[in-house]
Order: C-alpha cells, then structure tokens, then sequence
C-alpha cells in the first residue's frame, strides 16, 4: 500500500489500526483505503460538506450513544489525523489533481495488483452525503462516464457488471487513472462555479 505524505507511516499505521479495531465495530469506516475514497469524494463535492457533518459518520454510523473512544485524548488525536489527512487530499486536488495517489489495499488473490473496492466504496459514501448534486455529473452525456472506476469498483450493480464484462475489470489500469478522474470531476464541478 503506498500511502500520500499528508501523515507520517507511524500515524497512518496508527489510523488505520483505530479504523479497523474500534470503528468499523462501531458502524463506522473499515480501513484507511475506504477513510481516503471518502474524503476524496467529501474534497471534490460540488458544495463543501462541513466536518461536522462528515467526520462522525468515520467513527459510528451516526448513533451519537456509540463512542469507539477510550477517553477525549484519543478522540483528538484521532479526529487530528483524519483532519490532517482530509486538508491533504483538499489541497492536492485544489492545486495539482494529478498527483493524488489513492490509498489502495493490495488484492488478495494477486499482491501485484491494486484492490480498489474499499476506496471506491468509500467516495461512494462520500457521494451519497449529496446524492442530488452529483446527479448533475451522472446525467452528464459527456461526462458520466468519469465515474466509471467508481461505480464498478465501488457499487454491488458494478461488480455484476464486472462479472458479465470482465474487460472493465482491470484494477491496474483503473488505478492508474484514478488520479485523472480526481481531476475531471474537478474540473466538471469548477467549470459549474
């Protein structure tokens, strides 16, 4: 897994540790490859999102009675490094899209190749925070296809597709390109500003 220097490896080692051991349990995001789809798709929504509405949903999903926290000094140092990584994403995709490097797990069936079904389950998370605004890019004839890696990769109606179509199925050249669709979604909602 290549990891983004937004954080040092300790931190994300440390994240993701907390992700999969106390927040997943708790209904909350699984992994740090999911936590980086989501952000990205929080980064690029066509309205911004405050924190306060996306960053409980990482921890629980959403039951205010559920705290996967020890104490209030887990709690910041937590909600720290996923602030930290979130400006990360925000501020690469604002000034230099193409050099997002998403963090993908590696498959398990093949180490050589990138998985990218947590991540792309992840920004569809993100996206259904505000579904009826990005209806506009789904919609778009000229630019739905944009989403493509995201939906095939991301949905349960993609992987049947994946089933019956295996030639979309080529997780290296998908993620490859991942950081040119970061920047054609970009672009689609900027040129809408």
């Amino acid at each position: 897994m290549s990891l983004p220097d937004y954080l040092s490896s300790d931190e994300y080692d440390d994240l993701n540790e907390f992700l999969v051991v106390k927040a997943e349990p708790a209904g909350g995001i699984p992994g740090l490859s999911w936590l980086d789809g989501y952000l990205a798709a929080i980064a690029l929504s066509p309205e911004q999102i405050d924190a306060e509405e996306w960053l409980p949903l990482v921890w629980t999903a959403g039951d205010e009675d559920v705290s996967p926290f020890e104490d209030e000094s887990e709690l910041k140092a937590v909600t720290d490094k996923v602030m930290r990584h979130y400006k990360g994403i925000e501020q690469c995709v604002r000034r230099n899209p193409l050099q997002f490097r998403p963090i993908l797990l590696e498959d398990q069936d093949d180490p050589e190749l990138p998985d990218l079904t947590g991540w792309a389950s992840g920004f569809m998370d993100g996206l259904a925070l505000r579904p009826e605004l990005w209806q506009e890019l789904i919609d778009s004839p000229d630019n739905r296809l944009l989403l493509l890696p995201i939906f095939l990769y991301g949905t349960d109606v993609g992987e049947e597709e994946m089933l019956k179509e295996p030639d979309f199925n080529d997780p290296l050249f998908m993620a490859e390109e991942l950081p040119h669709t970061i920047k054609a979604i970009r672009d689609f909602w900027e040129e809408r500003r």
